[in-house]
């Protein structure tokens, strides 16, 4: 199952994301449905050190969706194999966060202070498991998930 969750949040008047009430429902009702799940947010449910990232490092409060501990309730509480995928913290990588994996790709066309255009992409493909392959003009990297039957 393929699960997208607006984490816009306008009422915060700021680069701050949430999910509402109405979507850690939908949520809910999507994984007690499937055994696995890839779940896409623009902001992400886990947490990270920021220190290298040139644009949150000062500011870690408008990183990160506000109630990622409510989704993972969700997450934890339906048992669902659950991969996230994100973006907002432009920078690309893969992080495990209380037994889920999340992955965040960075952006295609936004310059890095030093470092120019990222030119970051991802391909998924989705079966058996999960392979993902995050490209950048840096390098390249490829996860597989393998979900259990």
């Amino acid at each position: 199952e393929v699960i997208y969750l607006d984490t816009s949040a306008p009422e915060l008047h700021d680069p701050r994301g949430q999910v509402s009430s109405e979507q850690l429902n939908f949520l809910e009702e999507k994984l007690d449905a499937v055994d696995q799940a890839v779940v896409f947010t623009h902001h992400p449910l886990h947490y990270q050190p920021l220190e290298d990232n040139d644009w949150f490092k000062g500011y870690p409060e408008l990183a990160f969706c506000g109630n990622k501990g409510s989704v993972h309730d969700v997450i934890d509480k339906t048992g669902t194999e659950t991969v996230v995928v994100s973006g907002h913290l432009h920078e690309a990588g893969h992080w495990l966060h209380e037994g889920t994996d999340h992955f965040s790709i960075g952006p295609f066309n936004k310059e890095s202070p030093g470092a120019g255009v990222a030119g970051v992409f991802a391909e998924m493909e989705i079966e058996s498991g999960l392979d993902i392959r995050i490209v950048s003009h840096k390098l390249t990297r490829q996860y597989s998930i393998n979900w259990s039957d």
